[in-house]
């Protein structure tokens, strides 16, 4: 949760700075924040779903729903100039 604060301060930002009008950047900061790791998770959860029959626990699903969310926060909310 506060890695995502940070990201959508940062890419608020950037999005404020790139969008033609304020509802594009709204959108492009939540696609990134929120809609694209959400859809990762869903993914990973239907092959999971899919490929077994045994069940997986709790810390497969905690460590792919943090996992997704936090490599967004990461790529895509660190201050321009310090992604390398």
């Amino acid at each position: 949760m506060v890695a995502d604060v940070f990201a959508f301060y940062w890419v608020g930002m950037w999005q404020a700075l790139k969008a033609k009008n304020p509802i594009a950047a709204i959108i492009g900061n939540l696609l990134r924040i929120v809609v694209f790791p959400t859809i990762v998770y869903a993914l990973v959860c239907l092959v999971r779903a899919l490929s077994t029959r045994s069940d997986p626990g709790w810390q497969f699903f905690l460590g792919w729903w943090v996992g997704p969310g936090l490599a967004a926060d990461l790529s895509s909310g660190l201050p321009p100039g310090t992604n390398s």
